[in-house]
């Protein structure tokens, strides 16, 4: 069975088609989902110039960890 789908050129297209779907998308959203990759709406509703929120002593020590 591989052999005939293996030795036509569609075939083979179509095998690698199904290996990309298969194990490239996955992959590709596990390594965004890992490095915390945003998107566009992501970065647009961050505060411009990424300041940091600035708060009491009271809020930094009741949430330090």
């Amino acid at each position: 069975m591989w052999m005939d789908l293996l030795g036509t050129w569609s075939g083979f297209l179509s095998v690698a088609v199904i290996l990309i779907c298969a194990i490239g998308i996955p992959g590709a959203v596990a390594i965004a989902l890992m490095r915390q990759v945003k998107g566009q709406i992501e970065i647009a509703h961050e505060p411009a110039g990424k300041a940091k929120a600035r708060h009491s002593a009271w809020h930094d020590q009741r949430y330090a960890n």
